[in-house]
């Protein structure tokens, strides 16, 4: 069971870059529920980053083990996600001190609104 607010959304984030994998055909789970690496690396550099330390650390683990400790092995799930979108503008990047996480402030209002209309759409 993740512990704090923060623990939750990196298993969730990491879930979701898993699941990401697993459907590019990158990553596999195995019958006896290990998770195991494809032959292809995927192109994209984060996915990259997560296909690595699977293949690296993580290969022959249960799945559920994966979740849970890829966030660390990436060097942070939310980090690695939140810092891609502020660099591609999407979100800010807030670091009030180096004792306190840094803060994402959503920067692009538009694309925030047409993110949200899509998702009641699919609703």
């Amino acid at each position: 069971m993740p512990f704090g607010k923060g623990a939750f959304l990196a298993v969730g984030l990491s879930g979701a870059l898993l699941a990401e994998l697993a459907l590019g055909g990158q990553l596999r789970v195995a019958a006896d529920g290990t998770v195991r690496a494809g032959d292809a690396r995927p192109g994209d550099e984060l996915l990259a980053g997560v296909y690595d330390a699977v293949r690296e650390h993580l290969e022959g683990r249960k799945a559920r083990r994966v979740v849970r400790d890829l966030s660390r092995r990436i060097g942070g799930s939310r980090d690695r996600v939140a810092g891609r979108l502020a660099d591609d503008g999407l979100l800010g990047r807030d670091r009030p001190s180096r004792w306190w996480p840094a803060r994402y402030p959503v920067t692009d209002l538009a694309a925030r609104l047409t993110a949200a209309a899509a998702i009641a759409a699919s609703s």
